[in-house]
């Protein structure tokens, strides 16, 4: 196993072991990564890796949605983000500039009454791309 392997990249993507997210820039211990690796493959109980046994939309992106709905946040669904405007020291963004990517065919409603029902935003006979299509 060398140093740039995926298994030894993994380990560091795991701790977030680069310094400013550089991976140029390792900050990773060899005694604490070796230990890391022997717990994980030695001693943990179970699956590393779980397969899930739902949809990311219904058990991760709906209830999200439904709690930023109920903060006020405003959705614009089917846009897409044409240009990050950097500040002047490059160091933020200071615009962002937004388009339409699709326009809805009928409005649609976008609420969420129960888990087991995550938002349908449309199916594709129900939008006409900007592009002509």
């Amino acid at each position: 196993m060398s140093y740039n392997s995926g298994a030894v990249q993994g380990l560091y993507d795991l701790v977030f072991g680069y310094v400013g997210g550089d991976s140029n820039n390792p900050n990773f211990g060899a005694g604490a990564s070796i230990r890391s690796a022997f717990r994980i493959g030695l001693t943990y109980k179970g699956a590393v890796f779980y397969k899930m046994q739902a949809g990311m939309g219904d058990t991760i992106f709906t209830p999200l949605y439904q709690v930023l709905q109920k903060r006020g946040v405003k959705f614009e669904f089917f846009h897409r983000v044409r240009n990050l405007g950097l500040s002047a020291d490059q160091k933020s963004i200071e615009s962002i500039q937004i388009s339409r990517q699709v326009t809805l065919k009928k409005r649609l409603v976008r609420s969420v009454d129960r888990l087991s029902q995550p938002p349908v935003l449309a199916k594709r006979s129900q939008l006409r791309s900007d592009r002509g299509g």
